[in-house]
């Protein structure tokens, strides 16, 4: 006769997690990104008990939640778990086939509307903010991306980058064909240092106007059409703030500015030389 599978809700301390990653049965590989944002989420009291099981087969063995486990470990911070004792072991090789939910999903739970550009917004905004790009071409490492619960409280902490996010879809969908994020991230930025310039400043891109080659505003849409040539997805947001801001500060200044100097990738006899994103001034 089989055996029923038995289930229990229980404090899962640090101490209790090193002991099941001890006994676990052959596993994945860990996800070092997975568990740095779960860390974050539980050290801060984001982490919220859902149901989602710790499953062990009926050799006692985990088969299920080595992530959860380390992330306990590395937040040094006991959880609320539910526990499955007692399952076959061959289940170990049919879980964690559903979709997971996205921040897009949990800004739509929240009743955001335009949660595919918000979440965008966010990222990028956060993402800015911290430092997280390198330099003009920098990709955001997946340790700097936002949990779910994280996202949901910078939108709360940030309620102005909503409009901002919808601000980005208009000026995109007028022309701007750069990552929407980024845009609104630029937008948000620039509203903060002078609200009338930016507007005339977003305004005029859109619209076209320029006084020709060595305004601005025509060296970006010049660099924005280049761009487009391999779609709006492959623009990185570094870049799109690198040349937006890059515009900005020459507008404020009353520069000319006939290109943009992103700097070069690294050869055998040269380090790269990537340009960093300016502050907007």
């Amino acid at each position: 006769m089989s055996q029923v599978p038995m289930f229990e809700i229980l404090t899962l301390t640090p101490a209790m997690a090193k002991e099941w990653l001890e006994n676990q049965a052959p596993n994945r590989n860990k996800k070092p990104t997975k568990i740095v944002k779960f860390a974050r989420d539980m050290k801060h009291g984001r982490w919220e008990f859902t149901g989602e099981t710790i499953k062990f087969d009926r050799n006692g063995q985990m088969i299920d939640g080595q992530n959860r486990c380390y992330a306990v470990i590395e937040a040094n911070t006991p959880i609320t778990a539910a526990i499955v004792r007692g399952l076959d072991p061959a289940a170990q090789s049919v879980m964690d086939c559903g979709s997971p939910r996205s921040t897009r999903d949990a800004l739509t739970f929240a009743g955001y509307a335009n949660a595919k550009d918000l979440s965008a917004t966010i990222s990028t905004h956060f993402a800015w903010k911290v430092g997280a790009f390198s330099s003009c071409v920098g990709i955001m490492s997946g340790t700097f991306r936002l949990t779910n619960a994280e996202m949901l409280d910078y939108a709360t902490e940030h309620p102005e980058l909503a409009a901002y996010a919808e601000r980005a879809k208009h000026l995109y969908n007028q022309g701007l064909k750069l990552p929407c994020g980024a845009i609104a991230t630029a937008v948000a930025e620039t509203t903060a240092i002078d609200p009338d310039a930016s507007i005339e400043f977003f305004d005029r891109i859109v619209s076209l106007k320029t006084a020709g080659a060595g305004d601005p505003i025509y060296t970006l849409l010049k660099r924005v059409t280049a761009m487009q040539s391999g779609g709006p997805g492959r623009v990185y947001p570094s870049t799109a703030l690198f040349v937006l801001f890059r515009t900005w500060n020459a507008v404020r200044a009353g520069e000319t500015l006939k290109k943009f100097q992103f700097g070069a990738a690294a050869t055998e006899q040269h380090p790269a030389t990537w340009a960093k994103i300016p502050e907007p001034r």
